[in-house]
């Protein structure tokens, strides 16, 4: 997804209207491995931090491109991961 239909999907769950229609909550990142896309991730959060109706992210992750510049990011942009553990079960026991 490229950042023009990212932003046509946020404004389209959160209008600019004076008062949000619902409280969406946490907009999800996810499909393939969203941190591939590092700086297009950051652009799409902060865009959807304009709206008043987003409060928190969620990016769906294997974890491997975690690093400290990440996590301090998630942490002050209120994003919370979630790990996703797939594979065969000897790469999984492995890691």
């Amino acid at each position: 997804m490229n950042l023009s239909l990212a932003k046509r999907a946020i404004d389209f769950l959160s209008p600019d209207l004076a008062e949000p229609l619902i409280e969406i909550g946490e907009l999800g990142l996810f499909g393939g491995e969203p941190l591939l896309e590092w700086n297009l991730i950051k652009k799409i959060i902060a865009y959807a931090e304009t709206k008043p109706n987003i409060k928190k992210f969620g990016v769906a992750t294997n974890g491997l491109l975690l690093n400290k510049e990440i996590l301090e990011y998630f942490i002050e942009h209120n994003v919370y991961p979630a790990l996703s553990i797939d594979g065969i079960q000897i790469a999984q026991d492995r890691h």
